[in-house]
């Protein structure tokens, strides 16, 4: 939105800088886990609210992490990516 390409850019009337949540925040998120599962959780989120919400806190861990991040109808599976295109989309990549 903030990007001069957007189409939104220069339409914003105020802005939120939202900070990611602590390790105790985080682990509000999955009550049922244990301190080691809590921390683990709050490692591969990084302690972002909606990467948080989308963790069942029904599922165990390690089915958590599969469904987002191995499978590639994961939401995090191309995160990573798409965060670095974003950051550097001025940069031509070669193949």
């Amino acid at each position: 939105m903030l990007s001069e390409k957007s189409l939104l850019f220069g339409r914003r009337d105020s802005q939120i800088k939202l900070d990611a949540f602590d390790y105790l925040e985080s682990a509000l998120f999955v009550p049922s886990y244990t301190n080691e599962e809590k921390a683990i959780c709050y490692g591969v989120t990084g302690g972002v609210a909606k990467y948080l919400s989308m963790i069942d806190p029904e599922k165990s861990l390690d089915e958590n992490i599969k469904k987002l991040f191995f499978r590639t109808d994961g939401y995090l599976y191309d995160e990573t990516r798409n965060f670095l295109m974003q950051e550097f989309s001025d940069i031509i990549f070669f193949k």
